[in-house]
């Protein structure tokens, strides 16, 4: 699913920690906001005592996400089983739905009816549920708007006037923001509708102090 998303060549097989590194890549969303995708490695229930630690090592990207992608093989029989295990290394780690949003991505869809899944329920409180196969891309651009909407709820909008002088300040508002909408340009400058994230909010209102119109904070 990894490697579908983002274009990467990563490594793929049905084997015992395949990988063991975490893979990072870009992924550009829907309305042209850019997020970091990180692949962790994958999840064993039952892990020998002696690698608990070298595994656990390996998921301490999840600690820092704003969004996890807890992927669900539906189409195995012990899928609800194999979730319950994720959810314990993630509650082990310090993280739960109430402290990150996880959307579950049940994947392998095209191996199975959708009537099929009518009576699955997700394994947890969930920022959203797609359907989705890495091996066709069906639902993964569902995905890609569940995940925007997921940062989108944590966010607020805000109409911010730029004028033309102040280039710079358009380039920090594409990279610090996403740009919801732009009206049309006046003498005095241009008016932009931007979602800030709750980590640049104070940066954005130090910077834009006197120019914000209004906002949904």
């Amino acid at each position: 699913m990894f490697n579908t998303l983002t274009g990467a060549g990563v490594f793929a097989e049905d084997l015992l920690f395949a990988t063991l590194d975490t893979t990072v890549r870009k992924l550009e969303l829907p309305h042209g906001r850019e997020v970091v995708l990180s692949d962790t490695v994958g999840f064993v229930a039952d892990l020998p005592t002696d690698l608990v630690a070298a595994f656990r090592a390996t998921l301490e990207e999840v600690l820092d996400a704003d969004v996890i992608l807890h992927a669900r093989d539906i189409a195995n029989e012990d899928h609800a089983a194999q979730a319950q295990d994720v959810l314990k290394v993630l509650g082990d780690l310090g993280v739960s739905p109430e402290t990150t949003s996880i959307i579950e991505v049940w994947n392998k869809v095209d191996l199975v009816n959708e009537a099929d899944l009518v009576g699955i329920a997700p394994a947890s409180k969930v920022a959203g549920v797609v359907h989705a196969s890495a091996k066709t891309g069906q639902g993964l651009e569902d995905l890609k708007l569940a995940i925007e909407k997921a940062l989108g709820e944590k966010s607020r909008t805000y109409h911010v006037n730029v004028p033309h002088t102040a280039g710079a300040d358009i380039g920090w508002l594409h990279s610090h923001s996403e740009i919801v909408s732009r009206d049309e340009p006046t003498e005095q400058g241009s008016g932009f509708v931007v979602r800030v994230e709750p980590r640049h909010k104070a940066a954005f209102l130090e910077r834009f102090n006197g120019r914000i119109e209004s906002s949904d904070a």
